[in-house]
């Protein structure tokens, strides 16, 4: 599953890496069978296809919108690990939260004005550094 390494690595639940245990017993406590083996396997690829309800139960552990998991194609060269490890910053995500639901119109304008500030501040448009640097 994309992002989910990432998600172990640096949660917005405690701001330091889960652990594949606490992911169980988590998603245990909710009723539903999860093992270590599985979430490895998650998390190395070899399974790609969870159930609904564990994505379910995964964005809620990790206080993600089931979407993350199946990220949409993205800006023309621009990495999916990029934009993914965006959505480990609090402030886009924050920012992401607030767009989505909006007309194309005022996502469109959302976009100007980001744009806009990147070029106030003299900030080039290369988003494989971008994240990086936070």
């Amino acid at each position: 599953m994309s992002g989910l390494n990432m998600l172990f690595e640096s949660s917005a639940r405690s701001g330091r890496p889960i652990t594949q245990a606490q992911l169980a017993d988590a998603v245990i406590a909710r009723g539903h069978s999860l093992s270590w083996a599985h979430i490895s396997q998650l998390r190395g690829g070899i399974r790609t296809n969870p159930s609904a309800e564990l994505v379910s139960l995964l964005a809620d552990f990790f206080n993600v919108d089931e979407e993350f998991f199946f990220p949409p194609a993205n800006e023309p060269g621009v990495p999916d690990s990029t934009l993914l490890a965006g959505l480990t910053n609090a402030s886009l995500r924050r920012l992401l939260l607030r767009v989505v639901e909006l007309s194309d119109a005022s996502t469109g304008l959302v976009v100007e004005m980001a744009e806009h500030l990147r070029d106030k501040e003299k900030l080039l448009m290369r988003p494989e550094r971008i994240f990086r640097q936070r």
